[in-house]
């Protein structure tokens, strides 16, 4: 029992600092990431909660040293949301082994539950932009609008391509599945 839980705690270590590290990657790109995509196969692969983890993990690493500066009520807000990835992940999971075939159709399936989640978290992030900087939110989701649509749609494809090989390698290491 020990053992797993050892194993289990490594596995979300490493995925943190995965979707982390992509985050930096990715950083000359605005609101194009891979982050999201790691911590929705985390909690596809290992369950909600080990999604969740690494979802507010990443953005508590992430977001403390973000290149575009630090506030906290829209860091508190990305937290929030980064877990919904891992949810989303831990949902998708019911409906869809990671270990099954995976073809256009559930790729795409995947890639529409990624698109939704981010919807959802840039409604959130722009909301909480609005309070943290007494902008109406009305103004704030119209600005927000271009940048949410880039990633929005950047997701659609990273989650329906990205989603289903990620799953396997992990498979394949011996990751800690599970729920």
């Amino acid at each position: 029992m020990t053992y797993m839980r050892t194993r289990r705690t490594a596995a979300v270590a490493v995925m943190t600092a995965l979707a982390t590290a992509l985050a930096y990657s990715t950083v000359a790109l605005p609101n194009v990431t891979l982050m999201d995509v790691v911590v929705f196969v985390a909690g596809w692969t290992m369950g909600a909660a080990a999604g969740i983890t690494v979802g507010c993990l990443s953005w508590l690493i992430y977001g403390v040293l973000n290149p575009y500066g630090f506030n906290p009520v829209v860091w508190a807000s990305t937290v929030a949301c980064e877990a919904l990835y891992g949810l989303a992940g831990g949902l998708a999971r019911r409906a869809l082994s990671p270990h099954s075939y995976i073809g256009l159709k559930e790729a795409l399936l995947l890639g529409g539950l990624g698109f939704m989640a981010t919807f959802v978290y840039d409604v959130s992030t722009n909301l909480a932009y609005a309070a943290a900087f007494n902008v109406p939110w009305l103004l704030a989701l119209a600005l927000g609008a271009p940048f949410a649509v880039v990633h929005e749609l950047s997701n659609l494809v990273i989650f329906t391509l990205a989603a289903p090989p990620m799953a396997k390698a992990l498979h394949k290491l011996s990751l800690p599945i599970g729920g």
